[in-house]
């Protein structure tokens, strides 16, 4: 008998233990519902530290992401900076280069019109004698006949 008044202690141990986990259980549940409830009417959510620590998670990512958006405009930005005063250096150079070619051949011009001679530096002949001739017109004529130097 002393067993079993026993073991029928030791069960209502154990019963009255279980009861008190489940009843613990069953008030955090309800307490958070009416918490819940609570912040629902009034508006404001309660996290839970974890909630917290995943939205901190969460905004640190954000902010990560915005960085590295922000590196890579950055980046991209210098980037077609460089480009550009490189473009608008070439184009100065291009034009640079075409004004020198233009002044180049109005300096060639200007020398070619500096070798045509002008009626006026050939003298007038002397009757009786033949016309001097200009070396710079002998060459420019062509001579007749075959193997006659210049022109032939």
């Amino acid at each position: 008998m002393a067993n079993s008044a026993n073991a029928i202690g030791q069960f209502t141990d154990e019963v009255e233990q279980a009861t008190g986990e489940v009843a613990e259980g069953v008030k955090d549940a309800f307490g958070e519902m009416i918490e819940q409830g609570v912040q629902a009417v009034k508006g404001t959510p309660t996290l839970t530290p974890q909630q917290i620590q995943q939205k901190q998670q969460e905004e640190e990512k954000q902010k990560a992401e915005v960085r590295r958006k922000l590196k890579f405009h950055e980046i991209t930005q210098a980037t077609l900076n460089k480009q550009y005063k490189l473009s608008a250096e070439k184009e100065k150079q291009r034009k640079e280069l075409l004004l020198q070619e233009e002044e180049n051949k109005k300096r060639l011009e200007q020398e070619n019109k500096a070798r045509i001679i002008s009626p006026a530096k050939i003298a007038p002949p002397i009757p009786g004698q033949p016309a001097p001739v200009v070396e710079e017109i002998a060459r420019s004529k062509q001579e007749s006949g075959k193997g006659h130097g210049i022109g032939g």
